[in-house]
């Protein structure tokens, strides 16, 4: 099976997991939980946060039942989506196992932004620890690792859309609604060639419905 991944790497609460929530809803995108991942290696439950965890996981023995774990995720699966990739040492042995299949996707947000979602979600804890733990840390490097940056604020779904269509060489809805444009063709029509012709049949479908949706009425 011909195997896409996309994983996503940023800093905390810049909607990373809202992204790849986003890529399963309109794209029809596994979605691979690096929460769900941790906690499928019941972890020693006293160590209390999932950075802590992760920590553990980061390296050495831990890393590689973190990537064997995280491997099992993506088979059977065409596109995938990996919502936090972290430390750079996954990264790299997730790209010795997929090769060019693996996409890594740089995530930001302005921080006062990403202070406000943090607070909304964590009103206990503390911004500026979070973002000093050392899990973290690597975090940087990913992002300059990244063929793509992603802005995670206003218009997320277009960006969602375009960064997919980039990193994958898909059509994005842009280019959908040129082309059906320029060749006058009926959306039905259209989206049934399309969908033929395309590697990615369910994004293409998704995306041409919503164009369609919002194409004004004659």
């Amino acid at each position: 099976m011909n195997t896409h991944i996309i994983a996503l790497a940023g800093m905390p609460a810049v909607g990373k997991s809202t992204i790849a929530r986003l890529m399963k809803k309109r794209l029809g995108f596994n979605w691979i939980r690096t929460r769900d991942v941790v906690a499928a290696l019941r972890m020693d439950s006293a160590e209390e946060s999932l950075q802590d965890k992760g920590l553990t996981l980061s390296e050495g023995e831990g890393a590689r039942l973190f990537c064997r774990r995280l491997f099992s995720q993506i088979e059977g699966h065409s596109y995938s989506v990996i919502d936090a990739i972290r430390p750079f040492d996954h990264w790299r042995r997730l790209k010795k196992e997929f090769g060019a299949q693996a996409h890594l996707v740089a995530v930001v947000a302005p921080t006062p932004l990403r202070k406000k979602r943090f607070e909304s979600r964590q009103p206990k804890d503390t911004f500026s620890l979070r973002d000093d733990h050392k899990v973290e840390r690597e975090v940087p490097l990913l992002l300059e690792e990244a063929g793509y940056t992603l802005t995670s604020k206003d218009d997320l779904e277009l960006r969602v859309d375009l960064m997919t269509s980039y990193v994958l060489g898909l059509p994005s809805s842009i280019d959908l609604l040129l082309t059906a444009h320029q060749f006058n063709l009926d959306p039905g029509t259209f989206l049934s060639r399309t969908a033929k012709s395309t590697r990615a049949p369910a994004a293409v479908q998704a995306l041409f419905a919503e164009i369609s949706r919002c194409q004004p009425q004659s």
